[in-house]
C-alpha cells in the first residue's frame, strides 16, 4: 500500500502513476471492449522487443522472425513513457492501512524523492548506485545506521533506490513508529544527508562501497536464472526507453571514470546528494496510519456496492450474468486443441541428456583436532570460476537442544551486525566490503537421504550452521580470518543493537508473512511430520515470530540471562569438531586455499566439551504434536490456502516419477483451477522426496473453500487422466529442466555439499532420473490414489483474512474446522 501510494504521488502525470496490476475496487469498470481495445494496442509487435541469445546464424533468426510477425501492419500507437516533470516544493500525504489491535500504535513513514527529470550519463547512473549502497546498503551504512539507532521505529522501510523505470526514485524511512514520533523522521533523514555532505563520506566506506558494486558487476551470478535472459532483462533499462540496449550491460568505462574523478578529489558522491536530493523539491513524505476497523468497513463497503448493484439487475440480468459466468467456467477448463499444441516449438524426448551431470568434488578427510571429537572435512570443486574462490565454513549444530534452536537466528545475525572484540560494525561491515565479495550465514537442516531414494525416518536431522563468503584468490587469507573472526569474537554485549536487532526481526515477520503467507503455511504444515521441518519452523516460521518477540523482551528486562545464553550457544557451536569446509574453485585458486583453509581448522576451539557433544538432539523435536488445522488470521483481504500430509511413509521408494507427476499438477491443473479460474495469484504444490511430505499452496487468493475443493479435485483428476504420447514427453522434459535447471559455480558448491552431507549418492541421482525418464501414464494414475488416500489424513494451514476463515468455519463443507487464531 505504501509503495503504490508512493508512485502515484511521485508520478502523478504519466503511467507510472496507476497501479500496473489494477487497483481491486476498480478493476469490476473494467469493459472486455476497453481491455481488447488496450492489447490489441500496447500487445502488439510494433511495440515489441526481440531477443536472441545463442549461436545460431543470424540469418535463422530472421526468417523466424519473419514468419511469425509478416502478418502484422505497423501500429501507430504511441507508447513511449513521458517524462515525469519535478515539483520545486516538498509535500506529504497520509493513508490509512489494515492493523489488528497489536499493531494498532504502529505508523510507517518514509521521505521519497523523484530523481531526475533528463536521463542520467552512464557514470551517473553507475554512481548513484554506489551512494545507494553507501547510505543503505548494510546496516552500517550512515543513513541505514542512523535511522536504525534513533529508536523512532523497529525497521526500515522504502528500499532505497529504485532505477528500472525511465527515471529513478529513492525512498527510506521507518515502520513501527509512533504517532508522536512520524514528524521527526524526515528531518532525521535530512539532517543526515546534509551532515554528510558537509562531512563528506569516509575513504574507507567509499572503498568498501565500490569493491562490492565493482565484484557483483564483474561476477554477473545470476543465480538460477540464465545467462542469457540475465543480459536480456539488463539491457532493458536502455531500451525499454529507446537507448542503446547494450550500453545498460557496460561498466568499464564508466567505472573507470568514476574512479579517476575519485582519485582526483571530487566529492562525487556528495555532490550528487546535494544535486538529487537536497536540492530537489520533488519530495513527498508519505505517512501510513494504522486502522483496526478498515478490513472490515472495505469488505463491508464491497458487499454493499454488489448488492445494490444486484437489486437493479433485472431476473433476465441476473441470468445472463449467470450464463456468461458458466461460459467463462467452460472456456477457461477448455483444453487446448492438438492442432494448437502442435504450432508450438518444442523439444522431444530423445534431446534429453539420459546420463546425469555430477558435480566435480573431492573429499578430504582431515585427523580430528582432539580426543573424541569429529573429524574435519575439506570439500572441493574444481570449477571455473575466473579467479573467485567460494567457501562455506560449516559447523555441526547436531549438539543443539530444542529448546535452544529460537536463539540460533539471533546467533547468526550477531556474527556479522554486532562487530568484534577489535572492530565495531561499521569497521567489520568495511572491512567485509572491501576485502571479499560479501559474507553471509545460512543454516541447514533438512532429513538424510536414505540409500535407493527411501524416505528419511522423520526423527533424522542434518543440521549445520554456515558462513558463505567468496572472494578473489588472492584474498582467501582475508576472507578466512574475518570468518573466524565473526565467528569466534562477534560482539555478544552490545545489548543496544541486539535490541535494535530484534526489533528488526519482529517488524520483519509482520511484513512478510502477509506478503508470503504461503512460504509460512507450507512450513507449518511440514512441521508436523519432521524434526528438520519443525525446527525449520520454529527458527524462521510463523512461530519464530513469537519466540523473538519473548527474546526482545528478555533483551529489554534480562539481559544478564540472553548475553549467558548466547555466549553458551556459540560455546556449544563453534568449533573444529565436525567442521565441513567447502570450496569451489578452479584449480589454481583451490591450490592456494586450501592450505588458508586448514589453518582456519587449526585457529578454533578444538572440540566441545563432553557434555556439549552429546546429541540431545533435535530429533526429538514434538513434531508429531503440532498436528492441527489451524486459520491464521491477518489483516489482509487475500488468503494463502495449504494443506498437505505424509505422501509416501518413511522407508517407503519415492519414484523419479513422483517429480514428473507433482510438476504436471504445478503447472497444468492447479494452475487451471485454482488461478485461472479461481482468480488467485498463484496455484502449485511442492513435494520433497526425502520427506515424503506433498503439499498445496495459493498465493493470494481471493477463495478458501473452493479452492480446498481444487486441492481434494487433484486426486480424481490424476486417477481420470488421458494423456498421449506428446503431452507425457513435454510433462517429462519438463522435470528435466528443473533437474539440470542452470547453476552458477557457487551454487554448484553449494549444492554437491548438500548432497554429500545429505548421504545422497550419484547413483540415486543416475536411479531417480532413469525412473523419471521412464515416467508412464500409470504412474499419474498411482498417484492420483495416494492423493485420494491423502485427502482425509492432510492437514490444512490458512494464512488470511479473518472474515474468510470465520465464514469458511460456519459454512457446510467435507473439510475440518481450522482453529481460528489472530496472528498479526
Amino acid at each position: 500500500l505504501m509503495m503504490r501510494r508512493t508512485q502515484q504521488e511521485l508520478f502523478p502525470d504519466n503511467t507510472y502513476g496507476v497501479d500496473s496490476g489494477g487497483t481491486p475496487s476498480v478493476i469490476p469498470e473494467l469493459t472486455f471492449e476497453k481491455f481488447r481495445d488496450f492489447h490489441s494496442s500496447f500487445y502488439h509487435p510494433t511495440n515489441s522487443r526481440v531477443f536472441f541469445y545463442g549461436d545460431d546464424p543470424p540469418q535463422a533468426r530472421l526468417d523466424l522472425l519473419d514468419e511469425y510477425l509478416s502478418e502484422f501492419e505497423a501500429n501507430p500507437k504511441d507508447s513511449q513513457i513521458k517524462w515525469q516533470q519535478r515539483r520545486s516544493e516538498p509535500w506529504s500525504v497520509t493513508e490509512e492501512f489494515p492493523a489488528s489491535e497489536e499493531a494498532k500504535d504502529k505508523h510507517m513513514v518514509a521521505v521519497n524523492w523523484l530523481l531526475n527529470d533528463e536521463p542520467l550519463s552512464l557514470r551517473e547512473s553507475l554512481a548513484l548506485g554506489i551512494l545507494d549502497h553507501l547510505l543503505l546498503g548494510t546496516s552500517a551504512s550512515c543513513l541505514a545506521k542512523a535511522l536504525t539507532e534513533s529508536n523512532l521505529g523497529d525497521d526500515l522501510v522504502g528500499g532505497g533506490l529504485s532505477d528500472e523505470l525511465l527515471q529513478n526514485t529513492f525512498g527510506i524511512g521507518l515502520k513501527g513508529v509512533a504517532k508522536e514520533d512520524m514528524a521527526k523522521v524526515e528531518p532525521l533523514v535530512l539532517d543526515v544527508l546534509k551532515k554528510t555532505v558537509e562531512d563528506g563520506f569516509d575513504k574507507d566506506a567509499i572503498t568498501a562501497s565500490i569493491n562490492t558494486v565493482e565484484f557483483s558487476l564483474r561476477e554477473f551470478n545470476t543465480g538460477g536464472f540464465p545467462r542469457g535472459l540475465s543480459f536480456m532483462l539488463g539491457s532493458m533499462s536502455e531500451w525499454l526507453y529507446d537507448r542503446d540496449p547494450v550500453s545498460g550491460l557496460r561498466f568499464e568505462k564508466p567505472l573507470a571514470e568514476l574512479k579517476a574523478q575519485l582519485e582526483n578529489g571530487e566529492p562525487v558522491f556528495e555532490n550528487l546528494i546535494t544535486k538529487l536530493f537536497l536540492e530537489n523539491g520533488h519530495r513527498v513524505r508519505v505517512e501510513m496510519v494504522p486502522n483496526t476497523a478498515l478490513e472490515a468497513a472495505q469488505l463491508k463497503a464491497e458487499e454493499d456496492r454488489l448488492a445494490a448493484i444486484k437489486a437493479e439487475m433485472t431476473e433476465e440480468q441476473l441470468e445472463q450474468v449467470v450464463k456468461a459466468t458458466q461460459t467463462l467456467k467452460e472456456r477457461q477448463a477448455a483444453q487446448d486443441s492438438p492442432e494448437d499444441v502442435a504450432k508450438l516449438p518444442r523439444l522431444a524426448l530423445g534431446d534429453m541428456e539420459p546420463k546425469t551431470k555430477e558435480i566435480p568434488i573431492q573429499v578430504d578427510t582431515r585427523q580430528p583436532t582432539a580426543p573424541g571429537s569429529k573429524p574435519p572435512t575439506v570439500l572441493t570443486h574444481a570449477i571455473p570460476t575466473s579467479g573467485i574462490l567460494y567457501a562455506d565454513v560449516c559447523f555441526d549444530a547436531s549438539a543443539l537442544s530444542v529448546d535452544e534452536a529460537p536463539l540460533l537466528p539471533l546467533l547468526t545475525s550477531c556474527m556479522l551486525e554486532t562487530g568484534t572484540q577489535t572492530k565495531d560494525r561499521v569497521a567489520l561491515s568495511q572491512e567485509i566490503g572491501t576485502h571479499t565479495g560479501g559474507l553471509r550465514t545460512a543454516t541447514l537442516l533438512a532429513q538424510p537421504a536414505p540409500e535407493g531414494g527411501l524416505v528419511a525416518s522423520p526423527d533424522s536431522v542434518l543440521s549445520y550452521v554456515c558462513l558463505r563468503g567468496k572472494a578473489v584468490g588472492e584474498k582467501a587469507d582475508r576472507l578466512f580470518d574475518l570468518v573466524r573472526e565473526v565467528s569466534t569474537e562477534a560482539n555478544l554485549d552490545d545489548q543496544r543493537r541486539i535490541v535494535e536487532m530484534l526489533k528488526e526481526s519482529v517488524a520483519g515477520f509482520r511484513a512478510q508473512i502477509p506478503a508470503a503467507g504461503h512460504t509460512y503455511a507450507d512450513s507449518r504444515i511440514r512441521a508436523r511430520y519432521s524434526a528438520a521441518a519443525y525446527i525449520a519452523e520454529i527458527t524462521g516460521g510463523v512461530s519464530a515470530l513469537e519466540s523473538t518477540k519473548q527474546l526482545l523482551k528478555e533483551a529489554e528486562e534480562d539481559w544478564p540471562s540472553l548475553n549467558a545464553k548466547l555466549r553458551a550457544l556459540r560455546a556449544k557451536l563453534v568449533a573444529a569438531d565436525g567442521i565441513v569446509i567447502n570450496l569451489t574453485g578452479d584449480e589454481s585458486t583451490l591450490a592456494a586455499a586450501v592450505p588458508v583453509a586448514d589453518q582456519l581448522i587449526a585457529s578454533l576451539p578444538a572440540a566441545r566439551s563432553i557434555e556439549d557433544r552429546k546429541v540431545v538432539a533435535w530429533s526429538k523435536a514434538p513434531y508429531a504434536d503440532a498436528a492441527t488445522n489451524e486459520g491464521l488470521a491477518v489483516p489482509t483481504q487475500v488468503n494463502y490456502v495449504g494443506k498437505g500430509g505424509q505422501l509416501y511413509q518413511p522407508g517407503e521408494k519415492v519414484p523419479g516419477s513422483a517429480s514428473v507427476v507433482s510438476r504436471y499438477l504445478r503447472t497444468g491443473y492447479l494452475w487451471d483451477t485454482v488461478r485461472v479460474m479461481g482468480g488467485a495469484y498463484g496455484g502449485f504444490c511442492r513435494f520433497v522426496p526425502q520427506s515424503g511430505v506433498f503439499s498445496y499452496l495459493s498465493y493470494r487468493d481471493p477463495n478458501l473453500v473452493g479452492t480446498l475443493d481444487n486441492y481434494d479435485g487433484a486426486a480424481d483428476h490424476l486417477r481420470n487422466l488421458d494423456m498421449g504420447p506428446d503431452e507425457l514427453a513435454q510433462s517429462i522434459i519438463g522435470a528435466v529442466g528443473d533437474l539440470d535447471r542452470p547453476m552458477q559455480p557457487d551454487a554448484k558448491g553449494f549444492t554437491s555439499l548438500q548432497q554429500y552431507l545429505s548421504g545422497e549418492t550419484a547413483g540415486d541421482r543416475q536411479a531417480q532420473r532413469d525412473e523419471l525418464l521412464a515416467t508412464t501414464l500409470k504412474d499419474f494414475h498411482e498417484f492420483g490414489e495416494r492423493l485420494s488416500d491423502l485427502n482425509d489424513k492432510a492437514t490444512v494451514t490458512v494464512i488470511g483474512s479473518k472474515a474468510a476463515i470465520e465464514k469458511a468455519n460456519a459454512g457446510e463443507s467435507a473439510h475440518p474446522t481450522m482453529t481460528p487464531v489472530d496472528l498479526l
